[in-house]
């Protein structure tokens, strides 16, 4: 009895190991580089477009977090229907993947998405 106890108990202490090491590919961080596409009017979004200091809702995965939208270089504002990668400052840290994926909202309002694409 004692010899399946100390195997069982092996084997749980492996399995958790294994479930809480470090996933390399993830980061706690609040600043990443992101593509993103806002939606046209038409198409539910926005009706007009975005400038400098733009701060919507973004919701990773059923998390939501503020965070501030910059502006790509030498640019006064963002078109609505278009993809454009931009570097995105969110106001608390968050465990993100490159890759990952994530939506954009005014309130209850979806407005766009985006794709991680780069992590600081």
């Amino acid at each position: 009895m004692k010899k399946i106890l100390l195997i069982f108990m092996i084997i749980f202490s492996a399995i958790l190991v294994t479930s809480c090491a470090k996933d390399e590919s993830s980061k706690l961080t609040a600043n990443f580089e992101a593509e993103i596409y806002l939606y046209t009017f038409e198409e539910g979004g926005r009706k007009t477009n975005i400038i400098a200091n733009y701060r919507p809702q973004f919701n990773f995965s059923g998390t939501e977090v503020m965070g501030v939208i910059s502006m790509p270089d030498d640019e006064t504002e963002i078109s609505l229907g278009q993809k454009v990668k931009t570097k995105i400052e969110l106001i608390d840290s968050l465990n993100l993947k490159k890759g990952e994926e994530f939506n954009i909202f005014e309130g209850s309002k979806k407005v766009g998405y985006g794709k991680i694409t780069k992590l600081y």
